[in-house]
């Protein structure tokens, strides 16, 4: 029930969406259909023109001067303050960014708008130009990586890894876990569905492998929160770089687990 819940929300937000996307279209044909009418006027003025060559060239030229451009459309704050409202609705653009950011960026420029416009209005198409435009704003969220531990991390990194709460299935999909909040079953559960997912590499693979077993045998004598901390600086260290899942993480076993007092002997089995 709860898959269809929000399998359904879903539906309606993609909906939502694509009325939003077409209400701009509207908005965009009536802007070019006010354009399309102050050309007609200008043609008219030019084409009545009797004066003289002299005025006719500065006529010429004062109509030249008044002749709307994609430029002059750029310039006018109130029209893009609207497209840019009418397109940040629909999640295309940040509205955080600066004016500088959107110009340079080109994300609400005239002439890709038109392009849309000039689509059919398919949602196969649709979905195709909304990527397309919405692709341009993720441009400087994709060149750097962050450590998949938090989706709120902001250190970079080279290799960012997977880890086992966001690999958790069946009802604990919808829940709002975190790597803090696993337990040790879940975390194994977790960590075991990296390792069975088809796209991890042999050597990711074994070196998991290696490494859970090795958190398995200290679980007799160290309490899970200081596991999951050496788990993670384990992850932490292939993260930078500066190791890789073939190579030995003893140091590191030393150097965290020592910060943890050991299990009473009485719980040891």
């Amino acid at each position: 029930m709860k898959e269809e819940i929000e399998n359904l929300k879903r539906q309606e937000e993609q909906l939502r969406k694509k009325q939003d996307f077409h209400e701009t279209k509207k908005q965009l044909e009536k802007q070019k259909a006010k354009i399309e009418s102050l050309k007609g006027k200008v043609k008219v003025l030019s084409n009545g023109n009797t004066y003289s060559k002299t005025k006719s060239k500065s006529s010429k030229k004062s109509d030249h001067e008044h002749k709307l451009t994609i430029d002059d459309l750029r310039k006018d704050k109130l029209l893009t303050n609207k497209v840019k409202k009418q397109i940040s609705k629909l999640g295309l653009i940040d509205e955080s960014l600066s004016e500088s950011d959107v110009d340079s960026e080109s994300i609400y420029n005239f002439s890709e708008l038109e392009s849309v416009h000039s689509e059919s209005d398919g949602d196969s198409s649709s979905n195709s130009e909304i990527s397309q435009i919405s692709s341009k704003r993720s441009v400087k969220a994709i060149k750097s990586k962050k450590s998949g531990i938090a989706i709120t991390a902001n250190d970079k990194v080279k290799h960012s890894q997977r880890y086992p709460h966001t690999y958790l299935r069946y009802e604990f999909v919808s829940k709002n876990m975190t790597f803090e909040s696993l337990d040790l079953n879940l975390f194994i559960a977790g960590e075991l569905e990296i390792i069975s997912d088809s796209k991890t590499k042999s050597t990711e693979r074994n070196g998991r492998l290696e490494l859970l077993k090795r958190i398995m045998y200290l679980s007799m004598t160290y309490e899970f929160e200081g596991l999951k901390c050496y788990y993670a600086a384990v992850l932490r260290e292939i993260e930078l770089g500066k190791k890789k899942w073939n190579d030995e993480f003893q140091y590191l076993e030393i150097a965290i687990l020592n910060k943890f007092q050991m299990k009473q002997s009485s719980n040891i089995k």
